[in-house]
């Protein structure tokens, strides 16, 4: 399930506090929940930025994987990339694909001048990775480097 970026919400007094605190019989637990609290802390404060892929050479005739790992939750909603004579195959966050299909595109689309290439991705908690797929078909290796554009909380 993808998350979103939306808020932050806090359930407290709940169940699980009650045990923690040292309830060891059900008799405290039974009305746990309607005891729960939940404080809404009001929406996350949100920033467009950048997070760099950095430069990868890939060989003439492979593929290569390059992954970054955000440290703030990031919503992805564009690429971009100077880089030519590449494919990209797939673009992940996590394990969900962006694109609608298994067709891969010539890289120069994501240029930093195209026009009408936003991702409008999935979120990216920390630890959940962003995956960029890309091949080389040409006959000499080729470098790519690049950054997505996205929402972060910050």
């Amino acid at each position: 399930m993808p998350y979103d970026i939306v808020g932050d919400i806090d359930i407290v007094g709940d169940a699980l506090d009650d045990v923690l605190s040292g309830a060891d019989d059900n008799r405290e637990l039974i009305g746990a929940a309607r005891r729960a609290k939940i404080v809404n802390k009001g929406p996350t404060t949100l920033k467009r930025l950048p997070l760099g892929i950095g430069s990868t050479s890939v060989a003439a005739g492979n593929a290569a994987v390059i992954t970054v790992t955000p440290q703030l939750p990031f919503k992805l909603e564009r690429f971009m990339s100077q880089s030519t004579g590449l494919l990209v195959t797939d673009i992940k966050v996590g394990t969900n694909s962006q694109f609608v299909g298994s067709g891969s595109v010539p890289i120069e689309i994501f240029a930093r001048d195209s026009q009408g290439i936003d991702l409008k991705g999935d979120t990216a908690v920390p630890g959940v990775d962003i995956a960029l797929m890309v091949s080389n078909p040409s006959g000499a290796a080729l470098t790519i480097s690049g950054a997505y554009l996205g929402l972060a909380a910050a």
